[in-house]
Parts: C-alpha cells; structure tokens; sequence
C-alpha cells in the first residue's frame, strides 16, 4: 500500500494542455452528436404530425388527418406495448360512459324508444365512429360520405 501512495505521489500532474486537447477533440463528436439527436427528434415530431405523399415524400401539417394518423398508431401498437394500453382503455371507457350516459338521458326524454339498452348502444355507437374514422384515414371514404354514414348510422342505431 506505501508502493501505491508513492507511485501516486510520483506521479507528475496532467498538463493543462493535455486536458484541453482532449476537451477540443471531444467538443466536435459531442456536438454532432447533440445536433444529430436534437434533429432527429424534430424529424420524429414532424412525422408524428404529417404523412406521405404516394412518392414517400413527408408532408408537414397539424390537422385532424394528422392527429387521426397518430391515433392510429397508438391504437396500432396497444399490441405490443403493455404501458400504453391502461392509458387508451381508460380513454375508451370515458367515452362509452359519455355516451351511455347520453343515450339513458335521450332515452328518459323520450327521443329514443325506452327499451334502448344505454351501455349496448354505446358500444355500438363507438363501433360505428370508429370503423367509419379508420375507413377516413384509409381515404377509403371522403368527408362528406363518412359523415353521410355516420349520421345515417346514429339515426339507425337509435331509431330516429
């Protein structure tokens, strides 16, 4: 253990030249690595937002199409990602019991027949939205067609 306390001691302290050598060799990689990351992570918002063209080039915009793409993705991963699916499903459940709660007040007004089931017409309600909102995003269906097939769907559903 003296050896080792000796050696040390011995030992000449680094130059100060030494040190910043390596501080300017090292700047350049870690700044290309902090733009190259920063960029990336643009590049990923971007895209969470945007889409395609038929060629593969991005389009950059915020509207509902992009948001309704990024839904999407999330409902298209809750396969994989076990974190993300008690977020979605709580989600899910708020909406079914906004329109359970609707469809119990329409039906004690009497717009709808009594003998509506709330939480089965809710679930269907939903099913309807959403096939309907993945056939949009597909562009299966243009806007005025899916709003024709969901207010046509509603009015079914609820016997209007």
């Amino acid at each position: 253990m003296v050896v080792a306390a000796t050696h040390s001691a011995t030992r000449a302290p680094r130059s100060a030249q030494r040190t910043s050598l390596w501080g300017w060799l090292l700047a350049l990689p870690t700044a290309w690595m902090v733009t190259f990351f920063v960029s990336s992570m643009v590049i990923v918002v971007l895209l969470s937002f945007g889409r395609t063209t038929n060629d593969g080039y991005p389009v950059f915009a915020t509207s509902t199409a992009n948001y309704r793409a990024l839904w999407n993705e999330v409902w298209s991963s809750l396969r994989f990602d076990d974190d993300l699916r008690p977020l979605v499903d709580s989600s899910y459940q708020r909406w079914i019991r906004r329109l359970t709660t609707l469809v119990r007040e329409a039906r004690a007004e009497g717009s709808i027949d009594a003998a509506t089931d709330p939480r089965e017409t809710a679930w269907r309600l939903a099913a309807l939205a959403d096939g309907i909102d993945s056939m949009l995003y597909l562009e299966l269906l243009g806007r005025a067609r899916a709003r024709t097939l969901l207010r046509e769907g509603v009015r079914r559903e609820l016997g209007l």
